[in-house]
């Protein structure tokens, strides 16, 4: 492969990579929102969050992806999988563990201060 070919193909890596970060900048955080029960229409950017006596019981949120679908995240119990919730000053979620769909669109993330880091 000539040095030409070579270079051609790390500039077109530079750029690609430089675009991911730059979108990924520009979208907004994720937000948490307390609710009292799960909402019937869910807005793109935020992670809508029931709670019982003792925490955090569901969390809700449209899928990052775009595809349009409702994740359901369970915050509390014994039964897997199950998920902890953090937010900070600012609102911006984080979900630990990481998210991943076994079906529908297969996405994987983690969500760390309201952004979105895909795996």
């Amino acid at each position: 492969m000539s040095w030409l070919t070579k270079s051609w193909q790390a500039l077109a890596r530079s750029l690609e990579a430089a675009h991911r970060r730059l979108r990924d900048r520009l979208r907004p955080d994720i937000r948490v929102h307390m609710v009292t029960e799960r909402p019937t229409q869910l807005r793109p950017h935020r992670l809508y969050v029931t709670r019982q006596a003792d925490g955090p019981a569901f969390g809700f949120l449209l899928c990052p992806c775009g595809c349009g679908e409702t994740l359901h995240l369970r915050f509390f119990g014994e039964r897997r999988p199950r998920w902890q919730v953090r937010h900070d000053a600012r609102g911006r979620a984080s979900v630990t563990p990481s998210v991943w769909r076994q079906a529908g669109c297969r996405s994987h993330f983690i969500l760390t201060s309201g952004r979105v880091r895909w795996c």
